[in-house]
Protein backbone atom coordinates (compact mmCIF):
# COMPACT_ATOMS: atom_id res chain seq x y z
CA UNK A 1 0.00 0.00 0.00
CA UNK A 2 1.39 3.42 -0.95
CA UNK A 3 1.67 6.21 1.59
CA UNK A 4 -0.99 8.21 -0.28
CA UNK A 5 -3.44 5.32 -0.10
CA UNK A 6 -2.69 4.82 3.61
CA UNK A 7 -3.24 8.51 4.40
CA UNK A 8 -6.44 8.59 2.39
CA UNK A 9 -7.86 5.55 4.21
CA UNK A 10 -6.89 6.99 7.58
CA UNK A 11 -8.52 10.36 6.96
CA UNK A 12 -11.66 8.84 5.53
CA UNK A 13 -11.96 6.48 8.45
CA UNK A 14 -11.85 9.32 10.96
CA UNK A 15 -14.36 11.33 8.91
CA UNK A 16 -16.80 8.42 8.80
CA UNK A 17 -16.69 7.92 12.56
CA UNK A 18 -16.89 11.58 13.58
CA UNK A 19 -19.08 13.21 10.99
CA UNK A 20 -21.56 10.81 9.44
CA UNK A 21 -22.32 10.03 5.78
CA UNK A 22 -22.71 13.59 4.42
CA UNK A 23 -19.46 14.85 5.86
CA UNK A 24 -17.80 11.58 4.83
CA UNK A 25 -18.70 12.28 1.19
CA UNK A 26 -17.33 15.81 1.44
CA UNK A 27 -14.17 14.45 3.02
CA UNK A 28 -13.66 12.07 0.08
CA UNK A 29 -13.72 14.99 -2.34
CA UNK A 30 -11.37 17.06 -0.19
CA UNK A 31 -8.86 14.23 0.28
CA UNK A 32 -8.91 13.36 -3.43
CA UNK A 33 -8.18 17.00 -4.25
CA UNK A 34 -5.35 17.19 -1.73
CA UNK A 35 -3.75 14.00 -3.05
CA UNK A 36 -4.05 15.16 -6.65
CA UNK A 37 -2.37 18.45 -5.78
CA UNK A 38 0.42 16.68 -3.90
CA UNK A 39 1.09 14.39 -6.88
CA UNK A 40 1.19 17.30 -9.37
CA UNK A 41 1.20 20.71 -7.68
CA UNK A 42 0.91 22.47 -11.05
CA UNK A 43 -2.72 21.34 -11.30
CA UNK A 44 -3.48 24.49 -9.29
CA UNK A 45 -2.98 26.47 -12.49
CA UNK A 46 -6.16 25.06 -14.08
CA UNK A 47 -8.48 25.28 -11.09
CA UNK A 48 -10.66 28.03 -12.56
CA UNK A 49 -11.45 25.68 -15.45
CA UNK A 50 -12.12 22.79 -13.10
CA UNK A 51 -14.48 24.90 -10.99
CA UNK A 52 -16.30 25.99 -14.13
CA UNK A 53 -16.66 22.39 -15.28
CA UNK A 54 -18.07 21.39 -11.90
CA UNK A 55 -20.59 24.25 -11.94
CA UNK A 56 -19.07 25.80 -8.85
CA UNK A 57 -18.55 29.21 -10.48
CA UNK A 58 -21.56 29.72 -12.78
CA UNK A 59 -23.67 26.59 -13.30
CA UNK A 60 -24.24 25.89 -16.98
CA UNK A 61 -21.56 28.26 -18.24
CA UNK A 62 -19.76 27.30 -21.44
CA UNK A 63 -16.22 26.01 -20.99
CA UNK A 64 -14.03 26.35 -24.09
CA UNK A 65 -11.13 23.93 -24.41
CA UNK A 66 -8.61 24.19 -27.26
CA UNK A 67 -6.12 21.49 -28.17
CA UNK A 68 -3.35 22.97 -30.29
CA UNK A 69 -0.18 21.64 -31.85
CA UNK A 70 0.72 19.43 -34.79
CA UNK A 71 0.06 15.84 -35.88
CA UNK A 72 0.43 14.25 -32.42
CA UNK A 73 -2.14 16.66 -31.01
CA UNK A 74 -4.44 16.06 -33.98
CA UNK A 75 -4.62 12.32 -33.27
CA UNK A 76 -7.86 11.13 -31.63
CA UNK A 77 -6.63 10.87 -28.03
CA UNK A 78 -8.01 14.38 -27.44
CA UNK A 79 -11.55 13.15 -28.10
CA UNK A 80 -11.04 10.56 -25.36
CA UNK A 81 -10.01 13.30 -22.94
CA UNK A 82 -13.05 15.43 -23.82
CA UNK A 83 -15.30 12.39 -23.49
CA UNK A 84 -13.87 11.68 -20.07
CA UNK A 85 -14.50 15.26 -18.94
CA UNK A 86 -18.10 15.13 -20.24
CA UNK A 87 -18.65 11.90 -18.34
CA UNK A 88 -17.15 13.34 -15.17
CA UNK A 89 -19.04 16.64 -15.52
CA UNK A 90 -22.31 15.71 -17.29
CA UNK A 91 -23.89 19.12 -16.59
CA UNK A 92 -20.97 21.06 -18.05
CA UNK A 93 -21.36 22.85 -21.39
CA UNK A 94 -18.02 21.94 -23.00
CA UNK A 95 -17.01 23.38 -26.35
CA UNK A 96 -13.82 21.64 -27.51
CA UNK A 97 -11.87 22.34 -30.68
CA UNK A 98 -8.68 21.00 -32.22
CA UNK A 99 -7.23 23.00 -35.12
CA UNK A 100 -3.83 21.25 -34.86
CA UNK A 101 -1.82 21.25 -38.09
CA UNK A 102 0.31 18.24 -39.01
CA UNK A 103 3.91 19.04 -39.86
CA UNK A 104 3.82 22.58 -38.43
CA UNK A 105 6.59 23.05 -35.91
CA UNK A 106 6.74 26.01 -33.52
CA UNK A 107 7.89 28.68 -36.05
CA UNK A 108 4.97 27.90 -38.39
CA UNK A 109 2.46 27.46 -35.58
CA UNK A 110 3.48 30.82 -34.17
CA UNK A 111 2.00 32.39 -37.33
CA UNK A 112 -1.17 30.28 -37.53
CA UNK A 113 -1.96 30.85 -33.85
CA UNK A 114 -3.18 34.34 -34.77
CA UNK A 115 -6.01 32.69 -36.69
CA UNK A 116 -6.52 29.42 -34.80
CA UNK A 117 -5.69 30.02 -31.15
CA UNK A 118 -6.06 33.57 -29.88
CA UNK A 119 -9.47 34.39 -31.48
CA UNK A 120 -10.96 31.19 -30.02
CA UNK A 121 -10.24 32.66 -26.58
CA UNK A 122 -10.21 29.33 -24.74
CA UNK A 123 -10.74 28.84 -21.05
CA UNK A 124 -8.16 26.07 -21.21
CA UNK A 125 -5.40 25.57 -23.78
CA UNK A 126 -3.84 22.09 -23.99
CA UNK A 127 -0.66 22.57 -26.00
CA UNK A 128 2.29 20.69 -27.44
CA UNK A 129 4.50 21.31 -30.45
CA UNK A 130 7.96 20.33 -31.62
CA UNK A 131 10.46 22.89 -32.87
CA UNK A 132 12.63 25.52 -31.26
CA UNK A 133 11.68 26.68 -27.80
CA UNK A 134 12.02 30.37 -28.65
CA UNK A 135 8.95 30.20 -30.90
CA UNK A 136 7.26 27.80 -28.48
CA UNK A 137 7.63 30.39 -25.74
CA UNK A 138 6.38 33.16 -28.02
CA UNK A 139 3.09 31.27 -28.45
CA UNK A 140 2.68 30.83 -24.69
CA UNK A 141 3.59 34.45 -24.00
CA UNK A 142 1.14 35.72 -26.62
CA UNK A 143 -1.59 33.51 -25.20
CA UNK A 144 -0.99 35.11 -21.81
CA UNK A 145 -1.03 38.60 -23.31
CA UNK A 146 -4.16 38.26 -25.44
CA UNK A 147 -6.40 35.79 -23.58
CA UNK A 148 -7.29 34.76 -20.04
CA UNK A 149 -6.74 31.08 -20.85
CA UNK A 150 -5.35 28.65 -18.34
CA UNK A 151 -2.65 26.57 -20.02
CA UNK A 152 -1.69 22.91 -19.83
CA UNK A 153 1.61 21.88 -21.41
CA UNK A 154 2.77 18.31 -21.93
CA UNK A 155 6.17 16.88 -22.71
CA UNK A 156 7.27 14.75 -25.69
CA UNK A 157 6.51 11.05 -25.85
CA UNK A 158 9.31 8.67 -26.84
CA UNK A 159 9.94 8.43 -30.59
CA UNK A 160 11.25 5.36 -32.39
CA UNK A 161 14.77 6.50 -33.26
CA UNK A 162 17.27 6.44 -30.40
CA UNK A 163 19.06 9.34 -32.08
CA UNK A 164 16.20 11.63 -31.02
CA UNK A 165 16.39 10.67 -27.36
CA UNK A 166 18.76 13.37 -26.13
CA UNK A 167 17.18 16.05 -28.31
CA UNK A 168 13.67 15.25 -27.11
CA UNK A 169 14.89 15.08 -23.51
CA UNK A 170 16.24 18.62 -23.85
CA UNK A 171 13.04 19.78 -25.54
CA UNK A 172 10.92 18.30 -22.75
CA UNK A 173 13.15 19.90 -20.10
CA UNK A 174 12.61 23.21 -21.85
CA UNK A 175 8.84 22.71 -21.82
CA UNK A 176 9.00 22.01 -18.08
CA UNK A 177 10.86 25.25 -17.49
CA UNK A 178 8.39 27.24 -19.58
CA UNK A 179 5.51 25.73 -17.63
CA UNK A 180 7.06 27.03 -14.44
CA UNK A 181 7.84 30.45 -15.93
CA UNK A 182 4.30 31.05 -17.22
CA UNK A 183 2.31 29.32 -14.44
CA UNK A 184 1.08 26.48 -16.64
CA UNK A 185 0.01 23.03 -15.57
CA UNK A 186 2.63 20.50 -16.69
CA UNK A 187 1.94 16.86 -17.50
CA UNK A 188 5.18 14.95 -17.93
CA UNK A 189 4.06 12.49 -20.60
CA UNK A 190 7.68 11.66 -21.39
CA UNK A 191 8.39 10.48 -17.84
CA UNK A 192 5.25 8.34 -17.77
CA UNK A 193 6.02 6.94 -21.23
CA UNK A 194 9.57 5.94 -20.27
CA UNK A 195 8.29 4.36 -17.08
CA UNK A 196 5.71 2.34 -19.00
CA UNK A 197 8.33 1.10 -21.49
CA UNK A 198 10.70 0.17 -18.66
CA UNK A 199 8.03 -1.69 -16.69
CA UNK A 200 6.68 -3.62 -19.68
CA UNK A 201 9.94 -4.16 -21.56
CA UNK A 202 8.31 -2.85 -24.74
CA UNK A 203 10.20 -1.07 -27.50
CA UNK A 204 9.07 2.48 -28.37
CA UNK A 205 7.75 1.37 -31.77
CA UNK A 206 5.09 -0.83 -30.16
CA UNK A 207 3.13 2.38 -29.46
CA UNK A 208 3.85 4.06 -32.80
CA UNK A 209 2.55 3.72 -36.35
CA UNK A 210 5.74 5.22 -37.82
CA UNK A 211 8.83 6.91 -36.41
CA UNK A 212 6.85 9.31 -34.24
CA UNK A 213 3.05 9.25 -34.75
CA UNK A 214 0.92 7.17 -32.41
CA UNK A 215 -0.77 3.89 -33.23
CA UNK A 216 -3.99 2.77 -31.55
CA UNK A 217 -2.25 1.78 -28.32
CA UNK A 218 -0.20 4.97 -28.33
CA UNK A 219 -3.36 7.05 -28.64
CA UNK A 220 -4.85 5.24 -25.65
CA UNK A 221 -1.73 5.86 -23.60
CA UNK A 222 -1.58 9.60 -24.30
CA UNK A 223 -5.28 9.87 -23.45
CA UNK A 224 -4.62 8.05 -20.19
CA UNK A 225 -1.43 9.93 -19.27
CA UNK A 226 -3.10 13.30 -19.82
CA UNK A 227 -6.71 12.53 -18.92
CA UNK A 228 -6.01 11.02 -15.51
CA UNK A 229 -4.15 14.15 -14.42
CA UNK A 230 -7.08 16.48 -15.07
CA UNK A 231 -9.99 14.27 -14.04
Amino acid sequence: MTMNCFLKMAVLGVAAVLSGPAAHSEEITEVDTQLKHSENPSVRYIQRTMRSLSGERNPGEKVRILFYGQSITAQPWWRNVVGQLKKQFPEADIEAANPAIGGFTSPALRRTAYHDLYPFYPDLLIFHVYGDLKNYEAIIRKTRETTTAEILLWTDHVAKHAGRLAEDDRHSDGISKLAGKYDCMLIDVRKQWKQHLAETGKAPETLLRDAINLNYDGVKHVAWFIGRKIE
